[in-house]
């Protein structure tokens, strides 16, 4: 008789007010869907959609822009704090 290890992962979340399972394989990076989703779809606001495409496009503008790797640390690090409390302050004035 052999111990045998699989690495099994058991997640549990909500995805549009339902809760959902699933179980992960950290041997071949799997997800299996335990519980069905929802069938309701969960829309976007186009704001929201607007925001991290346009973050996205800076990001990657930048990271292509600056060949220096300490002056591209400091580029992303200026960029996401003042994204973060722009984004912040917009989705809470959006709630």
């Amino acid at each position: 008789m052999a111990l045998v290890h699989l690495p099994l992962y058991l997640l549990t979340f909500r995805v549009g007010g339902s809760d959902c399972r699933a179980v992960v394989s950290a041997v071949d990076r799997r997800a299996y869907l335990l519980d069905p989703l929802p069938r309701s779809a969960v829309t976007l606001p186009l704001r929201h959609v607007a925001l991290v495409v346009g973050y996205s496009l800076l990001l990657v503008i930048v990271g292509m822009a600056v060949k220096n790797h300490l002056h591209r640390a400091i580029a992303f690090a200026i960029i996401f704090g003042m994204a973060y409390f722009s984004f912040n302050a917009f989705l809470r004035r959006e709630a």
